[in-house]
This record gives C-alpha cells, structure tokens and sequence, in this order.
C-alpha cells in the first residue's frame, strides 16, 4: 500500500467517523430533549397529586355524622 492510498484510506475513516459523531451528538441531543419534557411532565403529575391529596385532606369524607347528632 502506498502512501497516497494510506492517506485517502485515512482521510476515509476520518470522515466516516466525523459523520458518525454528528449523528451520536443529534440522538444525544433528542434525547435530552425528551428527558427534559419527561421531568417537566413529571412535575406537572406530582404536583397534580398533591392538589388532590390537599382538596381530599379538606374535604368532609361521606363516613363522618353530621353536627347535629
């Protein structure tokens, strides 16, 4: 193999692994994108169920007599 094939041979491979890099650095960057609407999803939830837990804490429950008894 002579040097001027050794070279496009490496200039080959660095290319490919350039592309393959970009293309590692885009699902990366989806994928924190995802994270990120999954957390705020998640927060939304959580404080969706303290809400519930509150307004239940609040309310009478059906099994409590009424005062006047």
């Amino acid at each position: 193999m002579q040097l001027e094939d050794r070279l496009i041979e490496l200039e080959t491979r660095s290319a490919l692994q350039e592309h393959e890099l970009q293309e590692l650095n885009m699902l990366v960057y989806k994928q924190q994108k995802q994270l990120d609407q999954l957390q705020s999803l998640c927060e939304t939830l959580a404080r969706h169920i303290l809400e519930l837990k509150e307004n239940q804490a609040e309310a009478p429950s059906g099994n409590e007599k009424p005062p006047h008894y």
